[in-house]
């Protein structure tokens, strides 16, 4: 994995190796990957919407609050989305 993380730029990697799969983005975090459980397994993306369109999440009305009383804290958003699901899980987290 050292090899494919070593690149310059901004990509997505993504390795199989047997069952096991590992999806990786750049060092920089340019590219972000999300994840969400889904049909017994996890989807992926490089972005939170087509998955939370995937599994019907809702707004997470609290990230968008932190979102706008504190824009330049990231810190405040941890590492959620807007979204989240049915049952009060984050669907779409990096």
């Amino acid at each position: 994995m050292r090899h494919l993380t070593a690149w310059p730029g901004s990509y997505t990697a993504v390795v199989r190796t047997g069952r096991r799969v590992t999806v990786t983005g750049d060092l920089a975090g340019a590219r972000p990957v999300f994840h969400t459980p889904w049909a017994g397994g996890t989807a992926y993306a490089t972005a939170a919407l087509p998955l939370a369109d995937l599994v019907e999440a809702q707004l997470d009305i609290g990230h968008l609050a932190a979102l706008l009383a504190c824009p330049e804290t990231p810190e405040a958003l941890r590492d959620s989305t807007p979204y989240e699901g049915s049952d009060g899980s984050r669907p779409a987290t990096r």
